[in-house]
């Protein structure tokens, strides 16, 4: 997609992959070893050399509100370095831009394929996340790791559509919810007021901003950090189911109270 918008008028993407051997420099984080390298170079306008060093950083971005979020590249990253490998940039204004992605060569055969269990049976056995976030981008994102972690997912743009949801649907098994967003309601009040009504039901909460972020935790939420991973958002889920006492056994939902406009007015 950035290649695409860097080339509006036309112009050559190239993808190749080839066996690579780093040998420590200091622009490939100093690794060392056989990598592979799937090399992607475009014919657009190039980036400025002030902005080159700021692709990888979540949220950089210097397209038009609405039009990126600033998680693409830093999330390709993330992936590269959880693997072992890292990502590179360079690039020439009126040439191009080349990003290159490291990754450990193996010469293990793989592993059998177990076929994955349908939809259906991934929701019985995970149950059903509530997403909360106004960014549609984002969201989707959100809800593709809960979805892998056999979840699944509705999605609502705030705090008062999550709590007006949770009021009505006895089904939600876990609440994520962005910390700062639009309409008169943080993440960090939308937990608190899950707290009050619905005790059990697990709060994940998530921002890019550590501010944000240390308050939460300071009031003893679990916060993932953007951009996250589906591994973290699982580690953070036990570790928050783990924070959380356990339902009955005789009860298949959390028994929660319908929603008045009563109790949301203090939250205001």
């Amino acid at each position: 997609m950035n290649a695409r918008d860097a080339m509006s008028k036309g112009g050559s993407l190239t993808i190749t992959v080839k066996p690579a051997l780093l040998e420590g420099r200091a622009d490939e984080e100093e690794l060392r070893g056989e990598f592979v390298a799937i090399r992607v170079a475009d014919t657009g306008t190039g980036i400025a050399p002030d902005i080159l060093p700021h692709v990888f950083e979540p949220f950089f971005t210097t397209k038009e509100v609405g039009k990126g979020t600033g998680l693409g590249l830093s999330q390709v990253y993330g992936f590269a370095k959880q693997s072992g490998g890292t990502a590179t940039v360079s690039s020439s204004l009126g040439r191009g831009t080349v990003i290159t992605l490291y990754l450990p060569r193996t010469r293990e055969t793989p592993a059998a394929s177990i076929a994955p269990a349908g939809p259906e049976a991934a929701a019985q056995r995970a149950g059903t996340a509530l997403v909360v976030e106004d960014n549609p981008e984002v969201a989707e994102v959100a809800a593709a790791y809960f979805e892998q972690l056999g979840y699944s997912v509705k999605q609502v743009a705030n705090a008062r559509e999550a709590l007006e949801l949770l009021g009505n649907d006895p089904r939600i098994d876990l609440v994520f919810s962005d910390i700062l967003m639009p309409g008169g309601m943080t993440g960090l009040e939308l937990g608190h007021a899950i707290r009050r009504l619905y005790p059990e039901m697990p709060v994940l909460l998530t921002t890019g901003y550590s501010s944000s972020a240390q308050d939460a935790v300071r009031e003893g939420f679990v916060v993932l950090q953007k951009p996250s991973t589906s591994r973290r958002s699982s580690d953070a889920r036990a570790k928050r189911a783990g924070q959380s006492r356990r339902r009955s056994p005789r009860s298949a939902h959390w028994g929660r109270p319908a929603i008045t406009s009563q109790e949301l007015a203090p939250l205001d």
